[in-house]
C-alpha cells in the first residue's frame, strides 16, 4: 500500500498542476523513435539502479532467513538516506544541463556538471558519515536495537556503495543532456557481475554478503561504468571537434 500510494500522490500532483505537460507527453508518445528509446533507457538505467541495493536483503532471506535478511534490511534503510538526498539534489540541477549546454557551450556545462556532482557526492558523503556514527552509537548506547543492525563498519561499505550510484547517476546525467542515455548497457552488466557475486556469497550469512556486495559494486560496476563513460564522452568530444 505504501509503495501504490507512493506512485499514486505525484501521479496526481501531475495530472492536477501540470496537465499540459501531461497531454504533450502523451501527444508525443509516437515521436522521435530516438529520443523515445533514450527515455526507455534512462528508466532502465534508474530501474537497475534502484533494484541493485533492494536485492541484497531479499538474496540473504531466500538463503539464510529472515533474522540475517533484517539486519540488512534496516542497515540498508539508514545507509541509503544519504543517497536520495544527495541524489534528489543532483536531479534538481538536471534541467540546467541542456539550457547550458545548448546555450553556453561545452565549457560551461563541462563547469556545472563537475561542480553538481562534487556537491552532490559532498552530501552523500557526509550524509553517509552521519549514518555510520548513527550505528555506532545505536550498538554502543542501545544494544539490544545494534543487534538488529550490521556493524558500523558494513553500514559505512554500504553507504560507499551508495557514492557509487551518485556517480554513476550524475555520469548519465552529464551525456543524458544531449538526449541520449548510452550508459544503460555498461550499467546493466556492472549491476548483473555485483548481484551473481552477491547471490553466491548469501549463503554465507549477513556479514559476508555485505562485504561481498560492497567490493563487487566498487570494484567491477563502477569501472565498467567508468569505462564505457569515458569512451562515449571521448567519442563526443571528437565529434564536436570536427
Amino acid at each position: 500500500m505504501f509503495a501504490v500510494t507512493w506512485l499514486l500522490i505525484p501521479v496526481a500532483w501531475l495530472a492536477w498542476s501540470h496537465r499540459s505537460f501531461v497531454v504533450q507527453t502523451w501527444r508525443a508518445r509516437g515521436g522521435e523513435p530516438s529520443l523515445a528509446a533514450a527515455q526507455w533507457r534512462t528508466g532502465g538505467t534508474w530501474l537497475v539502479l534502484w533494484a541493485a541495493p533492494q536485492l541484497l536483503p531479499q538474496l540473504v532471506l531466500a538463503a539464510r532467513g529472515a533474522s540475517d535478511a533484517g539486519r540488512i534490511g534496516m542497515s540498508l534503510a539508514i545507509a541509503t538516506a544519504p543517497v536520495t538526498l544527495a541524489g534528489a539534489w543532483l536531479q534538481s540541477r538536471y534541467p540546467e544541463y541542456a539550457a547550458t549546454l545548448a546555450g553556453s557551450g561545452r565549457a560551461a556545462f563541462d563547469e556545472l556538471a563537475r561542480r553538481a556532482g562534487a556537491r552532490a557526492l559532498t552530501v552523500c558523503a557526509l550524509g553517509g558519515v552521519v549514518a555510520t556514527t548513527a550505528a555506532w552509537l545505536i550498538h554502543r548506547f542501545v544494544p539490544r536495537l545494534g543487534d538488529r543492525l550490521l556493524s558500523p563498519g558494513l553500514v559505512a561499505a554500504l553507504c560507499a556503495t551508495g557514492l557509487v550510484w551518485i556517480v554513476i547517476h550524475a555520469l548519465a546525467a552529464y551525456l543524458r543532456a544531449e538526449r541520449e542515455e548510452p550508459l544503460f548497457a555498461a550499467t546493466a552488466l556492472g549491476v548483473s557481475f555485483a548481484i551473481a557475486a552477491t547471490s553466491l556469497a548469501a549463503p554465507l550469512g549477513a556479514q559476508i554478503a555485505t562485504r561481498t556486495y560492497s567490493l563487487a559494486v566498487l570494484t567491477i560496476t563502477l569501472p565498467i561504468v567508468a569505462i564505457a563513460f569515458r569512451a562515449e564522452r571521448a567519442k563526443r568530444l571528437g565529434a564536436s571537434s570536427e
